[in-house]
């Protein structure tokens, strides 16, 4: 699959992206532990580091949503398409089979980023997480729109 996607790349960049990539992510991970240890040692009470940590969980959530539908959406347009792989079964299995994962990941979403009780706690907890969400899926809306706006796609 590598092959295809860096094919029209030189051997020596393909290794340098992925070098370059898996570099960077050790840096980042080294750098959120290290914060995580810093905020805990200033402030031992802060829960800051566990709420950047569930806005993560929140936005990587947020980000498989989407995968069951067009898997449903794909399957309907292209029902005769070449696939690696065929999953067996009729039209209520496939929509079972991708409903399911979906409310669970809907489920958790929201235990995990909508406060489902208005005391003090629970809202200085768990706000913090739903208004970062929030922010958070606005700006990328943001970049998406000035990006297609300033290069526009062509043919489709």
């Amino acid at each position: 699959m590598d092959v295809f996607f860096f094919k029209q790349k030189p051997a020596y960049e393909i290794r340098l992206s992925l070098v370059g990539s898996a570099l960077v992510s050790g840096i980042v991970a080294s750098a959120v532990c290290l914060l995580g240890a810093a905020i805990q040692a200033v402030s031992p009470d802060s829960s800051l580091f566990w709420s950047f940590f569930a806005l993560n969980l929140v936005m990587l959530l947020l980000s498989y949503l989407p995968v069951f539908p067009a898997f449903l959406a794909l399957r309907q347009r292209f029902p005769d398409a070449e696939r690696p792989f065929r999953v067996p079964g009729g039209d209520g299995f496939l929509k079972c089979l991708a409903y399911v994962p979906m409310a669970l990941i809907a489920l958790s979403i929201v235990f995990t980023a909508v406060p489902l009780s208005t005391d003090r706690e629970t809202l200085a907890t768990i706000l913090p997480i739903t208004v970062g969400s929030i922010i958070s899926v606005l700006l990328g809306e943001l970049l998406i729109a000035v990006r297609r706006r300033h290069h526009p796609i062509s043919g489709g």
